[in-house]
Formats: structure tokens, C-alpha cells, sequence
């Protein structure tokens, strides 16, 4: 029941968060986005991945799209708890994060000369929380014919560790398509 509960909290912060972003916005992802002036994350900072598993089916060892994976950092409020609950949470823009990505990416696809970030497409300078406090990035991993793969992926930002994001690469032609 709490992870439910935490759950559509989250979801009605983020609704909350979107109604308040400047200008018509479209969605979560589509909240302006300003690093210039992020911040690491503090120990009382949560990041929660908005999904815990993504598949891409692929055609051969071709993958047909990007994959975007979307994260939400908040904080509890400075306001007091409810009697006999907790504080509730807000979400937090401009917090820098740092992309891990445990997996094979597609070499003709990357944006990043250091080993570390290969196979991510989003560009360093938007490595932070949109006014929203959601994260996006994006990429671009390896499918190999005739196998599926299986790729890692999480945020981190300052002593914070967001939830694991597993990417399966599935070859269409293996199960004989789809």
C-alpha cells in the first residue's frame, strides 16, 4: 500500500509541477531545462525512475529509436509531516546528474568522445532537472542479430542512486517477428 501511495504521490507532484512550469507544457519531458546553475543532490534527495524496464525490438542489429528514459528528483518539503506521516516531497529542478550505462551502445550513434558515455545521446549541457525536477536522456543501445541483450542503465547525483532501468535489445527476427 505505501508503494502505491507513493506511487500517485509522485504522479500528482509531477502534475502539480507541470501545471506550474512557464508556458503551455505538453508533458513531463517537455519542461525548459537550465544548468547553468545545477547542484548535486543532497542525502534527503530521491530519484525514482519513472520505468523500471523498457524493450526495444530491433530489426537485426539495427535499433529503430532512441530510447527515452525519464526520472523524477524531489525532496521533502520544509514543511512539517501530517500527524503520524511524512513530509511531503517536491520535485527539485537545475539538480545535476551523472548517466551510468552498463551495456553495449551503437558506435555509429554517440555524442560523448569519452568511454564512459558512449551509447548516450543527451548532451552534456542538459545533464540536470528540468524546472519540473525530471530527468531525460536518451539512448542509443546495441542489438545484435539473432540474440536479445540486455543493458543497464541509472542516475546518479551527489550521494544518490536512482533505481535501476533494465533495456532489453530484442531481435525481432529470433521469435521469427513480430
Amino acid at each position: 500500500m505505501a508503494g502505491n501511495f507513493k506511487s500517485v504521490a509522485v504522479v500528482m507532484l509531477l502534475t502539480i509541477s507541470l501545471n506550474t512550469c512557464a508556458g503551455k507544457v505538453e508533458g513531463p519531458a517537455e519542461c525548459p531545462i537550465d544548468c547553468s546553475n545545477a547542484i548535486n543532490a543532497t542525502d534527503q534527495t530521491n530519484i525514482t525512475a519513472l520505468v523500471t524496464g523498457v524493450t526495444v525490438y530491433c530489426h537485426g542489429s539495427v535499433v529503430p529509436k532512441v530510447v527515452e528514459l525519464l526520472f523524477t528528483i524531489d525532496a521533502p518539503s520544509g514543511e512539517g509531516a501530517p500527524e503520524g506521516g511524512t513530509r511531503p516531497s517536491i520535485p527539485r529542478p537545475s539538480i545535476s546528474f551523472r548517466p551510468v550505462f552498463n551495456g553495449s551502445y551503437d558506435p555509429s550513434r554517440n555524442d560523448h568522445e569519452e568511454v564512459e558515455y558512449k551509447g548516450i545521446m543527451t548532451p552534456k549541457d542538459k545533464w540536470c532537472t528540468s524546472k519540473c525536477g525530471v530527468a531525460k536522456i536518451n539512448l542509443w543501445p546495441q542489438c545484435e542479430e539473432g540474440a536479445t541483450l540486455k543493458h543497464q542503465f541509472y542516475l546518479t547525483s551527489g550521494p544518490v542512486v536512482s533505481d535501476e532501468v533494465v533495456i532489453t535489445a530484442e531481435d525481432e527476427d529470433e521469435d521469427g517477428g513480430e
